[in-house]
């Protein structure tokens, strides 16, 4: 099984998944299987080397899409890709406060703990069709430690209907500039979770993750 990032998709609209493949049994004939992580799967033949399914999402969220083909030897093959499904209309969250930072999450500093004060508000301004909100920001800070991430430009915005929310975006750490960063908040418990790393060329992170914060409450 191979996952790879994916893009987004507003909802509401047809998401078109094509995943190519190669056999070299030039009479095999193959069966792809669409797993849409929304509680909705599918079977069907493919296009000669291609899966092809249309698929809309009604309700904003982050889905990772698994799509599997199988010949008729029985020779199977997987792979899936994450897709990010907005809703401009809805997107909106706030989310503030501190919570105890554990050892081991700040990977330059294993041993850094303390107060993460957190600062969470990005939106979708009226007008915008998304899935880049043009307000608020992302910033947290570990008192006693060199830590302090401030975002400055948004990529995407997802608010689902069961109080989650997650941002994506690029922004500065202590002050120097070339990091990415993903957010993420949920209502009911409380909590917050943030993953930063070095971009590097790249818009997903690797294996230099910088921050990889368990998510924890007391906010």
């Amino acid at each position: 099984m191979r996952r790879r990032p994916g893009g987004t998709a507003k909802g509401g609209e047809p998401v078109k998944l094509t995943a190519n493949f190669t056999d070299p049994g030039l009479n095999d004939t193959h069966v792809c299987a669409a797993n849409w992580d929304d509680g909705t799967s599918q079977t069907f033949t493919s296009r000669g080397r291609q899966c092809v399914r249309e698929h809309t999402y009604t309700q904003p969220g982050l889905f990772t899409i698994s799509t599997g083909v199988t010949d008729d030897d029985g020779v199977a093959d997987a792979a899936s890709v994450m897709l990010i499904v907005y809703d401009p209309l809805g997107s909106f969250a706030t989310q503030g406060g501190f919570l105890n930072f554990p050892a081991g999450a700040l990977i330059n500093d294993p041993a850094a703990t303390g107060k993460l004060i957190v600062e969470f508000n990005p939106k979708c301004l009226p007008g915008e069709t998304g899935p880049v909100p043009g307000g608020g920001k992302v910033a947290a800070s570990l008192k006693g430690a060199a830590f302090a991430l401030d975002s400055t430009s948004l990529e995407w915005l997802v608010v689902t209907v069961h109080q989650k929310v997650a941002v994506k975006g690029t922004g500065t750490v202590n002050g120097v500039p070339g990091c990415g960063f993903v957010a993420y908040g949920t209502d009911t418990p409380d909590a917050v979770r943030h993953v930063v790393w070095p971009l590097s060329g790249r818009t997903v992170p690797a294996g230099d993750v910088a921050v990889r914060q368990p998510r924890q409450g007391g906010l």
